[in-house]
């Protein structure tokens, strides 16, 4: 396993076996346990055990640098795709150093271009929901670790998918054109349950904050 796949793993099985600790036996578990984990209205009530807690409004934060990420994210995959220019040895040095020089490509390009669309628009969508319709408490705190996850979670997405993109790892496909026209049913589908999905979180958020 390459770095970024443990990185993503170790946060996985964290999350898994914390929450399922939670869950099940946190009348038993010591209330520090319970304070890392819960937070805003269903942060454990009393004094914070650790100075290691920031302010949940710091959600903003996220999203304010993921847009930024996730432009520069689909203008590099809009250049490599579509204008034909090569992959900058700087992005394949941090990519190597991530997973490895054998990197191969799991997928076509339209895959590609159509997770990244569509993990755009989640951004954004996220950014206006921290800026415009999210209502942060004054004392409302979270973790310190809650905070440093969210950063890691929306750049390791983007290495993620990078790391086994045509162009930025060998594939013997790299020659042909992206066609999204050529998209399979299933990717179709798959698409339209998320957009779906996205629409009916903005309505919830809508509805919680009227």
């Amino acid at each position: 396993m390459n770095p970024l796949q443990i990185v993503f793993c170790v946060l996985t099985a964290t999350l898994i076996v914390y929450s399922s600790l939670i869950n099940l036996l946190e009348p038993r578990l010591p209330q520090f346990l319970s304070r890392v984990f819960r937070y805003g209205k269903f942060a454990v009530p009393g004094k914070s055990v650790f100075a290691v807690e920031v302010p949940k409004a710091w959600f903003k934060h996220f999203y304010s640098l993921a847009v930024v990420e996730y432009i520069c994210f689909m203008g590099l995959l809009s250049l490599v795709y579509f204008a034909g220019m090569a992959v900058p040895p700087q992005i394949n040095s941090i990519l190597n150093a991530l997973y490895g020089p054998d990197k191969i490509a799991l997928c076509g390009k339209h895959n590609v271009y159509l997770a990244a669309c569509l993990l755009t628009t989640q951004v954004f969508r996220r950014f206006y929901d921290t800026q415009k319709v999210s209502v942060f408490g004054e004392q409302s705190k979270m973790n310190l670790s809650h905070y440093v996850v969210g950063h890691l979670h929306y750049l390791g997405t983007i290495l993620a998918v990078l790391c086994e993109a045509p162009e930025f790892a060998y594939t013997s496909e790299s020659h042909k054109q992206l066609n999204l026209i050529t998209t399979s049913i299933s990717d179709k589908i798959s698409a339209l349950i998320f957009l779906c999905a996205w629409k009916h979180q903005q309505d919830i958020g809508q509805s919680t904050k009227k």
